[in-house]
C-alpha cells in the first residue's frame, strides 16, 4: 500500500540527492524555466516535513549527491549561462546541522 506523502515546495529536475537515517536531502537541479538552482531541502520521512537548507554558493543542475559519513556532498553540475560545461567543485551540507 503506498501513503501520499508532502509534495516537495518547489518544481525542480536533475537534482542531486542523497538520504541517510530517514531523511531525503535534495539539490540543485533546474526549474520548469531550465534556469539551474543553488536550494536545498530536506524531507524527513518521519515527520512527513520538508525543511529548506542554506543555499549552495552556486547554482548546479545535472549535479551528483553523495553522503558520505556526516555530510551530504554535491558534486559538479552547471551553472545556467555555461549549460553543459561542468564545474570540477562540490559543495557540502553537514548533516547533524544541515549547513
Amino acid at each position: 500500500m503506498l501513503t501520499r506523502r508532502r509534495d516537495k515546495p518547489s518544481c525542480r529536475s536533475f537534482f542531486a540527492a542523497g538520504a541517510v537515517d530517514g531523511v531525503v536531502f535534495v539539490a540543485g537541479g533546474h526549474d520548469a524555466n531550465n534556469n539551474a538552482l543553488s536550494t536545498a531541502w530536506k524531507y524527513d520521512i518521519r515527520a512527513d516535513e520538508w525543511t529548506e537548507l542554506p543555499g549552495m554558493n552556486e547554482e548546479r543542475d545535472e549535479s551528483t549527491g553523495i553522503v558520505v559519513g556526516s555530510e551530504f556532498g554535491v558534486v559538479s553540475g552547471y551553472v545556467t549561462q555555461a549549460q553543459g560545461k561542468f564545474m570540477k567543485s562540490a559543495e557540502s551540507f553537514r548533516l547533524s546541522s544541515g549547513n
